[in-house]
């Protein structure tokens, strides 16, 4: 059995404090930048087929592959990037600029052969390069567990995070990915790595009990890499889908708190008054659930599968919601929409199935800045 799936990373606010000018997006053939009022786009390049590489933007700017690796602005501009030496059959999988601008760390895989089934998620090699691409150093290489395919993956940048050798600003953080486990899309835990001396110096959400793997489902990492939202409880679906997250936290990475932003429970479940289904409501794990830029609020989704009569496939029904960090109330900011990320510390960005919304936080007024389908949010440029 081949296993060819694409890591789903936990996602990352893009680094804007004020309001955001641009939008970066794709709609699986190509990549796009849209401007935040909605007046225009330019596009930036084709996708090949079958691509599996993960964009990412910082500091304003998105690194993205079209076959060749590029870091494009808001203005259309593209400027190349040469991705490290490959050793054997690794593959690219995903780059993350640094917050300052002045590196590059990429996600290396290599396949493994869990028992009788090959997965293109084996052993993991993160290296740091220049802006550029130049520079390669290897700063974490390991080979995936023999039972659960466990690796480590990069999720981001900790902006505040301090090397111990020394050097700019700016830590790693991962996440351990179970490859030989269902589809291999289970992130668990959240590390972090110093990549001035090459060494993890915080393990954030450790196995508990006699566990050996941990629990938690980290999903994003806010733009100062201050603040982590994570599922601690998962659940499978009747269908058997998931593990699916079923309660949402933040951590705290400077003090350690922890404290529960939301919980499936607190959603209906049971039969529907007007039909013979039965929900099941849990959070997205594909969305997210992005910190404002001002470590104020958390956008997240709420998706309720139900079970119609005769149905070949369950429905899904998606709703856009955000809570206070600081009262813990949660509003909901859009029906039929799935959360994004953040324009401004006053503006979410929702999808809907026409295209991607600004919804203000406080009217909930919204407004259409992309039209079309299927599209995927990549970040923003202040």
């Amino acid at each position: 059995m081949l296993i060819t799936a694409t890591p789903v990373p936990a996602s990352a606010s893009s680094g804007v404090v004020g309001s955001a000018s641009a939008v970066y997006y794709d709609d699986s053939r190509e990549v796009f930048v849209a401007q935040a009022d909605g007046s225009g786009r330019f596009a930036l390049g084709i996708l090949p087929p079958d691509n599996e590489f993960i964009p990412h933007a910082a500091g304003g700017r998105l690194l993205y592959s079209d076959g060749a690796y590029w870091l494009a602005t808001s203005q259309g501009q593209r400027f190349s990037v040469a991705a490290p030496p490959l050793i054997g059959n690794e593959k690219v999988f995903a780059a993350w600029p640094s917050p300052d601008g002045t590196r590059i760390a990429w996600q290396l895989y290599a396949p493994a052969t869990y028992g009788t089934r090959l997965s293109n998620l084996g052993a993991s090699r993160i290296v740091v390069t220049d802006s550029g691409g130049g520079g390669a150093r290897t700063v974490l290489q390991q080979a995936s567990g023999s039972i659960h395919g466990d690796v480590p993956e990069l999720v981001g940048w900790r902006a505040e995070g301090q090397p111990v050798a020394g050097g700019p600003p700016g830590t790693l953080l991962l996440a351990t990915r179970l490859a030989a486990e269902a589809d291999g899309t289970r992130l668990r835990g959240l590390l972090e790595l110093d990549p001035s001396i090459g060494d993890l110096v915080n393990d954030y959400l450790p196995p508990l009990g006699d566990a050996d793997l941990p629990v938690g489902q980290t999903l994003s990492v806010s733009q100062d890499g201050r603040m982590v939202t994570y599922a601690p409880a998962q659940a499978l679906l009747p269908s058997g889908e998931g593990p699916l997250p079923t309660a949402l936290s933040v951590l705290d990475l400077r003090t350690g708190a922890t404290r529960l932003v939301d919980r499936a429970a607190a959603y209906p479940g049971g039969t529907d008054a007007r039909h013979p289904w039965t929900r099941y409501p849990y959070f997205s794990a594909r969305a997210g659930a992005p910190i404002s830029p001002d470590d104020a609020h958390v956008l997240y989704t709420v998706v309720t599968v139900t079970y119609p009569d005769g149905a070949l496939a369950p429905h899904l029904d998606e709703v856009a919601r955000m809570a206070s960090l600081a009262s813990g109330r949660a509003t909901t900011l859009a029906q039929g929409a799935r959360a994004l990320g953040w324009l401004s510390a006053g503006t979410a960005l929702v999808r809907r199935q026409d295209g991607l919304y600004a919804v203000d936080i406080t009217t909930k007024a919204a407004r259409r800045i992309v039209e079309g389908h299927n599209l995927r949010f990549l970040g923003v440029r202040g």
